[in-house]
């Protein structure tokens, strides 16, 4: 091999390490958020919602992680079974990442209480909004 090949050879093999060794950014994966109220009575429903950012899902799955507290359907729609608190979680169908909602489940009468409810968790570094709902009472604001 002549002394120019093996030159050109050197550059080609130099010049392949340096566009492997760019920085790598890594996109953010899938994530699912789950919205909706935050309490519901004994025997009554209401309707959660689940979208997907990072991400597209053509349907969710969706459990409780205390069907004797409250059940929910394939739509998402969650009935209170007895006084407590549930999990509730969807997963994606496309994706398989999943989001959950804490949901509490109450009795008529006792006394007034604030129930809070969001995202059960939050990465280090993000933050996430938490929903607040008065029972048996009425309140203005919260702190």
């Amino acid at each position: 091999m002549s002394n120019h090949c093996l030159r050109f050879l050197g550059f080609l093999v130099t010049a392949s390490m340096l566009v492997g060794c760019g920085s790598t950014t890594t996109e953010p994966g899938p994530v699912v958020t789950v919205t909706g109220d935050v309490a519901v009575k004994v025997g009554q429903s209401i309707q959660l919602s689940a979208s997907t950012a990072n991400g597209t899902d053509s349907a969710y799955s969706w459990s409780s992680s205390k069907e004797a507290v409250a059940t929910v359907d394939d739509s998402g729609v969650v009935t209170g079974v007895a006084e407590g608190t549930a999990v509730i979680t969807a997963t994606g169908a496309d994706t398989g990442a999943s989001g959950s909602w804490g949901v509490h489940v109450y009795v008529e009468g006792g006394a007034a209480r604030v129930v809070v409810s969001g995202d059960v968790t939050v990465k280090v570094g993000e933050t996430i909004t938490l929903k607040a709902q008065t029972i048996g009472g009425t309140d203005t604001s919260y702190t």
